[in-house]
């Protein structure tokens, strides 16, 4: 098949976009106790509210989502760590890559981050319902 210029972009594009996607590889611990939830369906919900704030230095974002799979609810963190001022944007797709893996192994919950990036995630199942005025959830 003889290339263009489109089929070139176009391949240039993905390589690039997958390549920026994820900074690094994703490293996690699991929560050793408590209730357990399959916090799964709540992922790409709260990691893309997440992409739409900024987070100054020690400062983090939460929201709760009513468990659907379980009778509990789902606390999820984004955080940044920082403590020499750097101010970040939480990624969506580093947030969904750290969560995805969390929710597959730890059915506790867990945190983690991408190794070399900046913010940490968290998701913990819980018992009871979410209350009236958590942001992003149900």
């Amino acid at each position: 098949m003889p290339l263009n210029s489109d089929t070139v972009l176009l391949t240039l594009f993905v390589a690039v976009t997958s390549a920026l996607a994820q900074s690094g590889p994703v490293t996690f611990s699991c929560i050793g106790n408590g209730i357990t939830g399959n916090c799964g369906a709540f992922v790409a919900t709260f990691c893309e509210n997440a992409a739409n704030t900024v987070l100054p230095a020690s400062t983090s974002i939460g929201s709760c989502f009513n468990g659907n799979e379980f009778s509990g609810r789902c606390d999820f963190i984004a955080f940044n760590p920082s403590t020499t001022g750097g101010i970040g944007v939480p990624s969506s797709a580093n947030c969904q890559a750290v969560l995805n893996n969390i929710t597959a192994a730890c059915p506790h919950g867990g945190v983690g981050n991408i190794v070399n990036a900046l913010n940490t995630f968290s998701v913990d199942p819980n018992q009871g319902q979410c209350k009236s005025l958590s942001p992003c959830g149900n």
